[in-house]
């Protein structure tokens, strides 16, 4: 395998693995705030300590 060859191939992962971390970050952030969402709307008084345990 040539040299440019090799780069081409290492760019292609480049790219695959930047947006499969993009999406695991979209993910997750529409998660916590899902999260947020319904700890806000849920009914009842909460603790700090009960809020901190859930988002983290």
């Amino acid at each position: 395998m040539e040299f440019p060859q090799l780069l081409e191939v290492i760019r292609f992962f480049a790219l695959i693995l930047g947006m499969a971390g993009a999406v695991l970050i979209i993910y997750g952030g529409l998660r916590a705030i899902v999260k947020v969402l319904l700890l806000e709307i849920r009914q009842g008084s909460y603790t700090y300590n009960v809020v901190r345990r859930e988002l983290t």
